[in-house]
C-alpha cells in the first residue's frame, strides 16, 4: 500500500468517526456502489 493511500484512508476514517448513524449508513450505501462499478468495470476491461 503506497504512503499516499494510507494517508487517504487515514483521513477518512478520521472524518467517518464523526458521522452520525444516518450519515454512515449512507457513506455504506455509497461504498457498495463503488465496488460494484469496480467491478463492473473489471469485468469489462477483461471481456473487452
Amino acid at each position: 500500500m503506497t504512503e499516499e493511500r494510507k494517508t487517504l484512508l487515514s483521513e477518512i476514517t478520521e472524518n467517518l468517526q464523526h458521522l452520525d448513524q444516518k450519515s454512515l449508513e449512507l457513506m455504506r450505501t455509497g461504498v457498495k456502489l463503488l465496488i460494484s462499478r469496480d467491478a463492473i468495470e473489471n469485468m469489462e476491461k477483461k471481456a473487452g
